[in-house]
């Protein structure tokens, strides 16, 4: 026969589990929303910004023997803007070019160096991550309450098992 604290937990553990499945559509639904967000924002970037070429005007700095991960760097460039007007401005370059390197830029639409556009990919890395982290967010809850009903049940057990064990000590005296 189950003590009632043991069929508490067995209902905490089902309301848990049913918690979690869940939060599996609504997990879904943060995911479509998220992309269907980032879809127009990809799509306007990807009208707005388009790919040109640099060239480098000065040296950018050598690779540290010390560093073991290499960032592009900034250096002076100049490059054709749409209106086809020579630009100069900085443009991002791996460690080490030399002068006269030709680098791929992106452009916006007055002819500033920008960030590449995003792409459908991003849109849709965005959505699975939050996705996934609204389910882990769930998980988690659900974990979390597991784990101090848990603790509530184990405090009020081992109160119980003190009362019986006394209860029987005081017992086994009168003989």
């Amino acid at each position: 026969m189950a003590r009632r604290s043991d069929r508490v937990e067995a209902g905490l553990l089902v309301a848990a589990i049913v918690w979690c499945l869940m939060a599996v559509p609504v997990a879904v639904a943060v995911g479509s929303m998220v992309r269907a967000h980032e879809l127009p924002v990809v799509l306007g970037q990807m009208a707005e910004r388009h790919p040109a070429s640099a060239v480098t005007l000065a040296d950018s700095a050598p690779v540290s023997a010390g560093l073991a991960i290499t960032t592009s760097q900034q250096v002076p460039g100049r490059w054709r803007g749409p209106d086809g007007q020579d630009r100069t401005g900085n443009v991002p370059v791996d460690p080490g070019s030399a002068t006269g390197t030709v680098v791929p830029i992106w452009l916006d639409r007055d002819g500033r160096v920008t960030a590449p556009p995003m792409t459908p990919v991003d849109a849709d890395a965005a959505a699975w991550g939050s996705g996934f982290l609204f389910f882990s967010g769930a998980f988690a809850a659900a974990a979390g309450g597991i784990w101090f009903a848990r603790r509530l049940l184990d405090r009020r057990r081992a109160r119980q098992w003190d009362r019986e064990w006394e209860s029987f000590m005081s017992e086994e005296s009168r003989y």
